[in-house]
């Protein structure tokens, strides 16, 4: 760091520069934004949760698939994309299940979550899974929920 050191003081009084004030600025901003950035990350055990849910619902083992998907869920709130994936799979699977009211919590949410993020539409879900899950909201889910 460059300094400047006064002459005109019994004591020398060493003063950074101003050169050198914006720059210690710029780094602390920069650290503050990489910080913020840094906790955005999703947590690698939802993600893998994630996998597993969707793997098991494949399998047709809605309710593991089910607890599976809704822990991925809770861990995805910060990803939005990656929580509407997590929610329609859950919903999906509660629908396999036979849960309709499970299937329309989760479709209240990926609703909600489109709404305010614009999550379902810009995540990458299968055109097949967005299929079952229009089917199933055309059954079960009320005019104002599509």
């Amino acid at each position: 760091m460059d300094f400047e050191v006064s002459e005109h003081e019994t004591l020398p009084v060493i003063r950074p520069r101003r050169q050198s004030l914006r720059l210690a600025a710029l780094l602390t901003l920069v650290s503050m934004i990489g910080g913020a950035a840094a906790s955005a990350v999703v947590d690698p055990y939802y993600e893998s949760l994630l996998e597993r849910g969707t793997r098991a619902w494949e399998r047709g083992e809605h309710t593991l698939a089910a607890r599976q998907l809704r822990v991925a869920a809770f861990g995805l709130l910060d990803a939005p994309e990656l929580l509407a994936e997590a929610l329609v799979k859950l919903a999906l699977a509660r629908a396999d299940g036979g849960d309709r009211e499970g299937f329309l919590e989760s479709f209240d949410r990926v609703v909600e979550i489109e709404r305010r993020f614009s999550a379902y539409s810009s995540a990458a879900i299968d055109p097949g899974v967005e299929s079952a899950l229009a089917a199933h909201a055309a059954t079960w889910a009320s005019e104002e929920g599509l």
